[in-house]
């Protein structure tokens, strides 16, 4: 029989002006809460803030039940997997990645940016500066490179590689 999967959070209770606390309306607001809780299966374990008597108050939840996810968005969730995974490695290197374009910008020939492919798992998608500027950026690299290689599911063992090909500098003339 397979181990039931727990979620636990932490609930912090506390009065809405710090200043002048009301503790016996947070208290009776948690033990009414607690107890809701509970009844819809929750597990509930006080924690210490460190203060006794406080305004506020600490509780681990933990719930036996995972809710499952709507069919909308399980059917989606492959998908989803790729991109986060995607996500995750260019923000990871995302300082690397603007290095080489900052390099790029101060190197002879001005005007010749370098040309930055990545490789994931062996699959290639060359981008330039614009695509690393900001998050909703990358995410769309992330869909651009799932869109062209979605057979390719990336994970923490992917085989990563950046490639930053440089432009041949024009010749000096010699003295």
């Amino acid at each position: 029989m397979e181990a039931p999967h727990t979620f636990a959070v932490t609930l912090e209770i506390l009065s809405e002006n710090e200043h002048d606390p009301d503790p016996v309306a947070v208290n009776t607001f948690a033990t009414d809460t607690i107890q809701a809780l509970r009844q819809q299966g929750y597990q509930s374990q006080p924690l210490s803030t460190g203060k006794r008597g406080g305004p506020q108050l600490l509780f681990q939840m933990v719930s036996q039940e995972i809710q499952a996810i709507g069919p909308a968005l399980l059917a989606q969730k492959d998908t989803l997997d790729v991109l986060s995974a995607l996500c995750t490695i260019v923000t990871t290197m995302k300082d690397l990645l603007s290095t080489l374009f900052h390099v790029s910008r101060n190197q002879p020939p001005l005007g010749h940016a370098i040309t930055v492919r990545m490789k994931i798992d062996g699959a290639e998608i060359e981008m330039t500066s614009a695509d690393i500027a900001d998050d909703e950026r990358i995410v769309q690299l992330a869909k651009r490179f799932h869109a062209l290689y979605p057979q390719v599911h990336p994970g923490p063992q992917s085989q990563v590689t950046v490639q930053a090909q440089v432009p041949k500098q024009p010749h000096r003339p010699r003295r």
